[in-house]
């Protein structure tokens, strides 16, 4: 049966237009991080609310419009696949890579201290919603609105430590907007060829799309996280690493699901979800136990590695019996 998909001229192209548009939107996500990023540091925003807003929303682009055009075609696994694929992925991938790279990573932050009950509370809303079978349309507005008052609570916070300042020059910016939007036409673009050509794959080798938006497009859309995570911590950045993969998470989980949820409701059976929700449960739960320790350590950047790829060879096994 391979072979005989490989000698599929439609299968094989597929292929190369998912890796092609992988690679795209990699470094245009790459790219837009760096435009956002400078202007968030010209304003003066610490390394930990740069990591928790700025650099995560940027990063979290492909996801959103990978998720988007997998609602827009009706393919719901795709939504779900993608947020809480490259949940599971962000956490394991890039915490684990960094420390790696590190032997420890500093959690430690003003912005973010006695915040981690309310953290994994907003992080677990999604899955409280869909207990029913669907992220309704009034579920999708709680959880924007829930975003909204989180990003006025970190602001205020941030305000308080005196570094944002009041006005910069225009000039000093429009380079960095221009990549930024640049960056944006590139990743809306290929996040459509990914979908639809993902959606052939998993119909060629009689897998749900559900199970390729969770492994292949969201291990693909959680790159462009792992080279902010690795750069950040060469640069002496410590803040934006770990602040980028708690604030990727809350940005999934509240505004992106929230808005797709608006533009057409989420219905997918979360008994279907059952080890998703245990491991992004589980894992969520280690990763910001340890933060309030001030610091995520190899051994424990490891364990997230070994966690995740226990997920993924159950998610694998589950499909193929």
């Amino acid at each position: 049966m391979l072979q005989e998909l490989i000698s599929n001229n439609t299968f094989v192209f597929n292929i190369i237009v998912v890796v092609a548009s992988l690679v795209l939107m990699a470094k245009a996500s790459d790219l837009a991080v760096y435009g956002v990023s400078r202007y968030a540091r010209k304003l003066g925003l610490s390394d930990c609310i740069i990591g928790l807003l700025v650099v995560a929303v940027a990063a979290s682009m492909p996801e959103l419009v990978s998720s988007i055009t997998g609602a827009s075609v009706g393919q719901q696994g795709i939504v779900l696949g993608t947020i809480l694929g490259s949940n599971l992925a962000g956490l394991a991938l890039v915490l684990g890579i960094s420390t790696i790279f590190k032997k420890k990573i500093s959690t430690k932050s003003k912005v973010l201290e006695k915040t981690n009950l309310l953290i994994w509370l907003l992080i677990m809303m999604p899955l409280i919603f869909l207990i029913d079978g669907v992220i309704s349309r009034a579920d999708g507005i709680l959880l924007v609105i829930s975003f909204c008052i989180y990003i006025v609570f970190l602001w205020k916070k941030e305000g308080k430590l005196g570094k944002v300042k009041k006005s910069i020059k225009l000039e000093n910016i429009w380079k960095d907007g221009f990549i930024f939007v640049g960056s944006l036409v590139v990743i809306l673009l290929t996040a459509r060829y990914l979908v639809f050509s993902s959606i052939m794959i998993a119909k060629s080798l009689n897998i749900t799309p559900f199970l390729m938006a969770l492994t292949v497009i969201a291990i693909g859309a959680t790159i462009p996280d792992i080279m902010v995570g690795i750069r950040s911590i060469k640069q002496g950045h410590q803040g934006i690493c770990y602040g980028n993969v708690i604030g990727s998470m809350v940005v999934k989980a509240l505004l992106f699901l929230g808005v797709i949820a608006i533009i057409k409701p989420i219905e997918f059976n979360i008994l279907r979800l059952g080890n998703t929700v245990i491991f992004r449960t589980l894992m969520v739960t280690a990763v910001l136990w340890w933060a309030s320790q001030k610091s995520i350590t190899r051994k424990e950047g490891i364990a997230l590695l070994v966690m995740y790829l226990v997920y993924l060879i159950i998610e694998i096994i589950t499909v193929v019996l």
